[in-house]
């Protein structure tokens, strides 16, 4: 194959396309149409003679091929996109650049509010796109100018990531204030005794408290499991179950109205947020100025 056949527009359309699975998601980050993507896509597939990605009932999937073929140009761009960005630098307050966020669920209220108003005042033409985690992408893959916000995990990180801590924290036990068990001390004894409500682990990873209970041969009595802590609000305060959350959430008013909480009896189980990103992207004048940023940002919610 003569190099010089091959459009270098055409290997940063195929890195977004296979990031995001999807023509409609690549071409709305490239800023092009989706024909434009869909035609891109022909062409690839003619230069490379594979499918490259093949259309599933869970999205497009990349074929062997594909997958070899973009460990070498994932790399390649972004030595191009590094030795560009470090000569001419970076300037927050003209950059254009597009980035995007994948946050949890439960990271994100707390994020959000401080990092886009500080975005607006210092870097007010940047694009930043905001999107939650795929639960059917549980290696954690990282894409072209993308950045994670997270809860940590036991699980290995990411190939070709790296990270950095924001916040650890200790988990407690929300209840009513009402609740006929609030004044009293919470052992373990007493903690599995009582009826749970538990987020789902892929928006908080309560399953750690699980874990922990089976290493002892214990379970708790979880009676309802919701998606997210947008349907536990109201429903601890008005129930006698309890629920495991993050300390510092427990004592923010808008979270926890009618409700108190007590220390979980778990001491080694600990809620982190970590902030990860490629290797190759680490010098980055862009990406290092956003991780620092979010990092900024998330000093509030560490703050006691």
């Amino acid at each position: 194959m003569n190099l010089r056949s091959i459009d270098l527009n055409l290997l940063v359309t195929f890195e977004a396309v296979l990031a995001e699975r999807s023509v409609s998601a690549a071409a709305e980050r490239l800023g092009l149409t989706q024909s434009a993507v869909s035609h891109a896509l022909r062409r690839l597939r003619t230069t490379f003679g594979d499918q490259l990605l093949v259309r599933t009932s869970d999205g497009m999937e990349p074929t062997p091929r594909a997958l070899q073929i973009a460990a070498v140009v994932s790399e390649a761009l972004g030595q191009i996109s590094q030795v560009i960005d470090e000569q001419k630098g970076f300037d927050p307050q003209v950059s254009e650049r597009s980035f995007t966020l994948r946050v949890s669920e439960y990271v994100a209220p707390f994020l959000l509010p401080t990092l886009c108003s500080r975005l607006r005042r210092e870097a007010p033409r940047l694009t930043l796109r905001v999107a939650h985690f795929d639960p059917r992408e549980a290696d954690g893959r990282i894409g072209p100018d993308e950045i994670h916000v997270r809860t940590a995990s036991l699980a290995p990180a990411a190939a070709a990531s790296v990270g950095q801590r924001l916040l650890e924290d200790e988990f407690v036990v929300l209840m009513s204030r009402s609740h006929p068990q609030a004044g009293r001390p919470m052992t373990l004894e007493r903690y599995l005794e009582l009826p749970h409500m538990k987020v789902a682990a892929a928006a908080l990873g309560t399953n750690m408290i699980d874990d922990a209970l089976g290493i002892r041969g214990l379970r708790r009595n979880v009676v309802l499991t919701v998606p997210s802590w947008f349907e536990m609000r109201g429903v601890i305060a008005g129930t006698d179950l309890v629920a495991a959350m993050p300390r510092r959430w427990a004592v923010d008013p808008a979270f926890s109205a009618g409700c108190v909480w007590q220390h979980l009896p778990l001491e080694e189980v600990v809620f982190a947020v970590d902030l990860r990103w490629r290797v190759r992207d680490a010098r980055d004048p862009g990406h290092r100025w956003l991780r620092e940023l979010i990092a900024r940002a998330m000093v509030p919610a560490a703050t006691e």
